[in-house]
């Protein structure tokens, strides 16, 4: 399970997989490529969501040659004999209605990070998660969720 992110590529910030995952194997190969070819000098964007399109991609190439990473429409689907994969959509919400339970108010007014969610594909808007947290700043967020928590005593 993973989710496009607004511009095609794979979140890397939330997936799940199951232990030896053939998806992840194939993602460590590339970012394993990644440094050894040092792609961050030829400007071939971020890392993480890149690294985990590929890896998705070589796999589905593979198991499931019919399916079309970037033209299916379909949510959950199998892929070879052993994997079922699921994609969400991450998508700006819509934050011009007031008091809407898609954009509450810390989200409407933040930094435009804030204000895209994680969909399940289709016109519905079925809001499963939001992107980012809500103190981050800026992308990439540099921030530490944990370390929030712990400087709390929680």
């Amino acid at each position: 399970m993973t989710s496009f992110d607004a511009s095609c590529n794979i979140l890397n910030a939330v997936f799940a997989a199951e232990p030896r995952s053939e998806v992840m194997r194939s993602v460590m190969e590339f970012i394993k490529d990644w440094y050894r070819f040092n792609r961050v000098e030829h400007g071939a964007g971020w890392m993480g969501t890149t690294t985990m399109r590929d890896g998705l991609e070589k796999v589905m190439k593979h198991d499931c040659p019919w399916m079309n990473l970037r033209t299916s429409k379909r949510f959950q689907f199998a892929c070879g004999r052993r994997q079922t994969l699921r994609l969400y959509r991450e998508k700006p919400l819509k934050c011009d209605a007031p008091g809407s339970a898609e954009c509450p108010p810390g989200r409407a007014d933040g930094f435009g990070g804030l204000r895209y969610g994680i969909f399940e594909p289709g016109p519905e808007r079925n809001l499963v998660a939001w992107s980012r947290f809500d103190a981050c700043t800026k992308f990439g967020c540099d921030e530490r969720r944990v370390e929030a928590i712990c400087n709390k005593n929680v």
